[in-house]
């Protein structure tokens, strides 16, 4: 078994592990084996590719068409459970943005 939450936050692979940083992933670095979301090899989700592009798709069509509003901006406290998630869930306000 591998730990992933260790193996995503390991600071010999990542820079500032903790740290919300997205544009780690613009690069073209190699991240084989270092971040696995989704596992890896021959028990790799089959559903990986389809999770990735639907979440995708929806990220866009909410952030295209609403303002998002964080209404507690502390830190989230963080569970373990399949995966990692904030306790309470994650509070925000959708404002519908005016239409072009």
């Amino acid at each position: 078994m591998i730990n992933i939450f260790n193996l995503h936050h390991h600071p010999q692979f990542w820079n500032d592990p903790e740290r919300f940083e997205p544009e780690r992933f613009l690069g073209n670095q190699s991240r084989r084996f270092a971040f696995m979301p989704f596992g890896a090899g021959e028990r790799i989700c089959i559903g990986n590719h389809f999770a990735l592009l639907e979440s995708q798709l929806l990220l866009s069509l909410i952030v295209r068409n609403y303002a998002i509003e964080l209404l507690d901006p502390g830190e989230a406290e963080m569970e373990m459970v399949v995966s990692l998630r904030p306790i309470g869930g994650l509070p925000v306000r959708l404002k519908r943005l005016a239409k072009p």
